[in-house]
C-alpha cells in the first residue's frame, strides 16, 4: 500500500449528499402516490401502479448507489486509518533514530570533554623528565655526528622530537653505563673471592708452620744439649741453646712476616 492507496474522492461526498437527496425525494414521492391512489377511486389504480413500480425501481437504484459510496467510503476510510498507522509507524522510527542520535551526541560531548580535561591535566603536570640531566646540546650533537647523524638533520628536528631524542640517547647510555658497572661489580666479586682463597691458604699456611716450630722446638733443644755435652772442655765456646734458637726464632720471625 502507498500513500495513494485509499484516498478520497472530493466528489464523493457531494454525491452521497445528492443520491441520499434522490433517495429522501423518491422515498416522500412514493408515499405521495400512495395516498393520491387510496383518494381517487379506480381511475388513477393503473398510474398509480407504474408510479409505485418506477419509484420503487428508482429507490433500488439509489440504494445501490448508496451502497457503493458507502463502499467508497470504507475504503477510504480504511486507506486513511491504513496511512495514519503508517505516519505514526514511521514517526515512532524516525524518532527512535533521533534519539539514537542523540545519545550519540551526548556521548560524543561527553568524551570531548573528557579528552579535554586529560590534555589540560598533562599539560599541567609535571614529568620526571623536566628533572633529568640531559647532555648539553653541543655535546648531543657532536655525540650524534660521531655516530653518523647529520648535525642538520638533528637542529631540523621540532621541539617534541628533540627532547625524545636527548631522552632516548640518556636513557641508552645510562643502561650501557649500568652494564659495565655491573660488569665491574662483578668482576671485583671474583677478585675479592680469589683474594680470599689466598688469604685463607697464608692463614692455614701460617698455622702449619707455628705447629711445626712447635714440634721441633724439643728436637732442638735436646740437639743442644748433646751438642753441649759432647763438647764441655771448650768452655762455653760450643753454641748454646739460645744461640741456636736464635736462627729458628728469627727463621719464624721472617715466615710469620707475611
Amino acid at each position: 500500500m502507498t500513500l495513494d492507496d485509499g484516498d478520497p474522492d472530493p466528489g464523493m461526498f457531494t454525491s452521497l449528499r445528492a443520491t441520499l437527496a434522490s433517495l429522501t425525494a423518491a422515498a416522500a414521492s412514493t408515499s405521495h402516490v400512495g395516498g393520491g391512489s387510496s383518494g381517487g377511486g379506480a381511475v388513477a389504480t393503473a398510474p398509480s401502479a407504474s408510479a409505485a413500480t418506477a419509484a420503487a425501481t428508482a429507490v433500488e437504484s439509489l440504494v445501490d448507489e448508496v451502497a457503493l459510496e458507502l463502499a467508497e467510503l470504507q475504503r477510504a476510510n480504511r486507506g486513511a486509518y491504513a496511512r495514519t498507522r503508517w505516519a505514526k509507524a514511521g514517526t515512532t522510527e524516525a524518532k527512535h533514530d533521533m534519539d539514537k542520535l542523540f545519545l550519540q551526541l551526548q556521548n560524543l560531548s561527553y568524551e570531548r570533554l573528557h579528552l579535554r580535561r586529560e590534555v589540560a591535566k598533562c599539560r599541567e603536570s609535571e614529568s620526571i623528565y623536566q628533572n633529568v640531566d640531559l647532555l648539553p646540546f653541543d655535546e648531543f650533537v657532536r655525540v650524534k655526528s660521531a655516530a653518523g647523524v647529520e648535525a642538520g638533520t638533528i637542529t631540523a628536528m621540532g621541539e617534541h622530537e628533540l627532547m625524545l631524542a636527548r631522552l632516548q640517547f640518556e636513557m641508552d647510555e645510562r643502561k650501557r653505563l649500568a652494564d659495565e658497572l655491573a660488569a665491574v661489580r662483578r668482576e671485583k666479586e671474583r677478585l675479592q673471592c680469589v683474594l680470599d682463597d689466598r688469604n685463607a691458604a697464608l692463614d692455614r699456611f701460617d698455622r702449619d708452620l707455628d705447629a711445626f716450630f712447635a714440634l721441633v722446638r724439643p728436637l732442638e733443644d735436646q740437639l743442644g744439649s748433646m751438642v753441649a755435652a759432647v763438647h764441655p772442655a771448650e768452655g762455653g765456646g760450643g753454641p748454646t741453646s739460645t744461640e741456636t734458637n736464635g736462627p729458628a726464632g728469627e727463621d719464624a720471625m721472617v715466615v710469620d712476616a707475611p
